[in-house]
């Protein structure tokens, strides 16, 4: 392959992204390529432990303040990313600053002034998203059946229709990257298929 991408999976809770970043990233080292894999939240991180604090109920955030908890919690791999941009490596990710702007923009944070913050602090944005669109209803199912117990945000569908209609409003728009909207509700290998066509059009083997 001849171009390196950045490349992010973005979807509500249980919509597949941890699935099919896995699988793509496993499919382009099998191609010979370098590949940072990285997953948002990063709750290795003090700033990500915060965000679990949050989800389970032990801390409460306004959502200003949750936005730039996840805001740094991104921002700690500036660097890295760039490094391996400029390396040459893929980067796939699972989740990144588009599940900022879908979860946690609202009046008091408008999407436009949450990505001139993101501008001014120079953090990298992605060259496509693949957006898993799923409806609330299965999502919860998924998660429910691979945690048990789920946080917050997880077993509220209110919050996840939300969301999910705030997701296909920043696809629709193609905000702060090139988006493709991928049927998240179909068997993965018949996502993981969708995915590897659209590459297509910009790698080559």
């Amino acid at each position: 392959m001849t171009k390196n991408l950045f490349i992010v999976f973005e979807g509500i809770d249980g919509s597949g992204c941890e699935t099919q970043s896995k699988l793509l990233t496993t499919w382009l080292r099998r191609k010979g390529n370098r590949v940072l894999k990285l997953k948002y939240p990063d709750y290795s991180d003090p700033y990500g432990r915060l965000v679990r604090f949050y989800l389970t109920g032990r801390l409460k955030l306004t959502n200003d303040r949750l936005f730039l908890t996840h805001l740094i919690n991104q921002l700690k791999d500036r660097e890295l990313i760039g490094k391996n941009i400029a390396d040459g490596s893929f980067i796939v990710s699972d989740r990144y600053f588009a599940s900022n702007l879908a979860y946690n923009c609202d009046q008091s944070i408008p999407v436009d002034k949450a990505i001139k913050v993101a501008s001014v602090f120079k953090l990298p944005k992605p060259d496509i998203i693949f957006y898993l669109d799923t409806k609330p209803e299965t999502a919860m199912k998924r998660k429910a059946i691979e945690k048990g117990i789920l946080d917050i945000t997880e077993k509220n569908i209110f919050k996840l229709r939300q969301v999910s209609q705030a997701y296909q409003k920043l696809a629709r728009k193609n905000i702060w990257s090139q988006w493709f909207v991928i049927d998240g509700n179909r068997p993965i290998e018949d996502i993981k298929a969708d995915i590897l066509k659209v590459l297509e059009h910009y790698i080559t083997c």
